[in-house]
């Protein structure tokens, strides 16, 4: 257990450390040390607040979060119609979430020098709060209305986001490979899906690029998660004094 000093080292050693207390009968035991330690971790990261490492924490919740919460709207959906209140549940951390992330953005901008993704971070506050809001209230919408909002907003964002990547690619790892899935996701969505909304393309094309353009964005959301972390430590450097 000393060797899960950092959140590298948690889930690097972690799985070899259940792995034998498996065999030594104390697995519950050492899956709760492990579970303690990452917390910790993430609550230290949080008190220090390095922002742009708290939004890849940030980030890797609010994705794993999404397929952990999808499983349970489907699961609520079956037994009660009445999902208000956890719509609304899941909305506030997800904004909470998805404002962490792109104030990372907006400090890395800041660092990179980059005015562009800067203000694209800043527009990814309100478009988070336009995202949520058709979320909660998607009930009091036409479908073809609460789609439209949702495609071509976030298509829209995600090509200019994409751009904000690609423009600080040379300094940062990973900028131009997440950038690169972000413009495939939105150019599929705006040019395939959206379409679709209107009956204008069959459901069967439309579901095919769907499950096509879920796949890259969470490759996407993947290497913007790494590409955190890396700038994470980079920030880091500056920061260390020379007498």
């Amino acid at each position: 257990f000393y060797q899960l000093n950092t959140i590298k080292n948690v889930f690097k050693y972690a799985p070899q450390q259940i792995y034998k207390a498996t065999i030594f009968n104390r697995e519950c035991r050492i899956l709760r040390l492990y579970i303690y330690k990452a917390i910790f971790l993430f609550i230290q990261d949080i008190m220090a607040f390095n922002p742009i490492r708290t939004a890849a924490y940030s980030h890797l919740i609010l994705l794993i979060g999404t397929f952990v919460l999808g499983s349970l709207f489907g699961i609520i959906t079956a037994q009660t119609s009445d999902i208000g209140l956890f719509h609304i549940i899941y909305a506030f951390i997800a904004l909470t979430l998805s404002i962490l992330v792109y104030y990372g953005f907006l400090v890395l901008g800041n660092k990179l020098k980059s005015n562009f993704l800067k203000n694209m971070a800043i527009i990814g506050f309100f478009w988070s709060a336009i995202s949520i809001t058709t979320f909660i209230f998607g009930d009091f919408m036409s479908l073809i209305t609460r789609e439209t909002i949702q495609i071509l907003g976030g298509s829209l964002f995600g090509i200019f986001w994409s751009i904000g990547l690609f423009k600080v690619s040379k300094k940062i790892k990973y900028a131009k490979t997440a950038g690169t899935l972000d413009l495939i996701h939105a150019v599929i969505y705006l040019v395939i899906i959206l379409p679709a909304v209107f009956g204008l393309l069959s459901q069967g094309i439309s579901g095919l690029f769907g499950l096509i353009s879920s796949l890259v964005i969470i490759t996407a959301n993947i290497f913007e998660i790494l590409l955190l972390f890396h700038a994470s430590k980079i920030s880091e450097k500056p920061i260390s004094r020379k007498r």
